[in-house]
């Protein structure tokens, strides 16, 4: 008996398989941008909670509760100036607690959301070009955002020009745009691949009923 060729082999071999992972995972491709802009995502944002929790937390929540008490003594005194100051302390100790968990929380669920884009992936009816450039963008738009949530509390309003928002401000808008400009390019990729899938499942179910019709009607037109 003649050896089968290696073509017909009923399965692959191992480099055959290597080399197709090496196409799914190639240098600078989507899926491992986003493979490993996710883990580096969520590892930044786990030490950032940690630093935040340990240095910032409990520290601010006390600065918060004495500027509390202070002001309602102030008020007991009948001191309008100061019990506007301590409020105003209490704002800025809020705004800085939360602009930083703000930026805990958009940092790993980033990160999670580039896992979750690079394992849907090959799905997507996009060029491996448009991937890439959607991934930049997107990692981008994650790093970007949360910089600007952080810096939201040092940077203010200054040299903004408008009245309530600062240039942290509008460059964390500008992170949310890229972001979702690229989930929405995602997006379009997924629906075309399940449109195409569903289409040809639809003619795929319909084949044998237009067969049997097609017998039909020829049986029909002979007996005529």
């Amino acid at each position: 008996m003649k050896p089968m060729p290696c073509s017909q082999t009923p399965s692959a071999r191992p480099s055959d398989v290597l080399a197709g992972r090496n196409e799914m995972f190639a240098a600078l491709s989507a899926r491992r941008l986003l493979l490993l802009g996710g883990i580096g995502l969520i590892l930044v944002g786990m030490i950032f909670g940690d630093i935040f929790a340990v240095f910032v937390l409990h520290q601010n929540a006390s600065r918060v509760g004495a500027s509390l008490a202070a002001a309602s003594h102030a008020a007991l005194d009948g001191d309008r100036t100061a019990v506007a100051n301590y409020f105003q302390d209490v704002g800025g100790f809020l705004e800085n607690r939360g602009t930083k968990v703000d930026t805990h929380a958009h940092v790993i669920a980033f990160g999670y959301l580039a896992l979750m884009l690079s394992l849907l992936a090959p799905w997507m009816s996009l060029s491996a070009r448009t991937k890439r450039r959607l991934a930049w963008l997107f990692l981008c738009g994650a790093g970007l955002l949360p910089l600007c949530v952080f810096l939201i509390h040092y940077v203010g309003l200054a040299y903004s020009p408008l009245k309530s928002i600062g240039w942290a401000s509008i460059f964390a808008d500008l992170g949310g745009l890229f972001v979702i400009i690229a989930l929405a390019g995602y997006l379009y990729g997924l629906v075309g691949t399940f449109s195409r899938a569903s289409a040809l499942l639809f003619r795929t179910i319909c084949w044998p009923t237009q067969v049997l019709r097609d017998s039909c009607c020829s049986q029909a037109a002979c007996s005529w």
